[in-house]
């Protein structure tokens, strides 16, 4: 056995017409302000921007300029970052390149210290780490 609970209502449906002003008002700032971002990308001028960013949206000059200006600095403040994270991929690759050269360096040291396994006893490769072959062979059988 189980609680339900359940909501009745209905959702208005919005038009464009339906909006309050300051809602159209602030979807075409910041469709302006979208705008603008991507013109900036194409290397357009800021005057020229403002004068078409005007007849398309249909904002004051104000707005139209406060829009450019905001994508301005949002294109600046990216490439600002930007240049910080290729400077912390470049130490992160300088510091990974280290570690790298010492492992290399290590490699060789492991490969003379560890011997082969089926080295005889009494030989200079042998080690007491590996079983001898002799061993293995004579070794008792498992019992069940």
């Amino acid at each position: 056995m189980s609680l339900r609970r359940v909501v009745c209502g209905s959702l208005p449906c919005l038009s464009r017409g339906d909006e309050d002003p300051l809602s159209t008002e602030m979807r075409l700032l910041y469709a302006c302000e979208r705008w603008a971002f991507n013109r900036l990308l194409e290397g357009h001028s800021r005057e020229e921007l403002k004068q078409e960013g005007q007849q398309a949206f249909g904002l004051n000059s104000r707005y139209c300029d406060d829009a450019i200006l905001k994508a301005k600095s949002v294109l600046e403040s990216q490439k600002e970052l930007l240049a910080l994270e290729i400077e912390e991929t470049g130490t992160k690759l300088a510091r990974a390149q280290k570690q790298r050269t010492l492992t290399k360096r290590l490699k060789p040291m492991t490969r003379q210290k560890y011997s082969e396994p089926n080295a005889e006893p009494g030989s200079k490769s042998f080690s007491p780490n590996w079983p001898s072959s002799r061993l293995t062979e004579t070794a008792a059988p498992y019992r069940q």
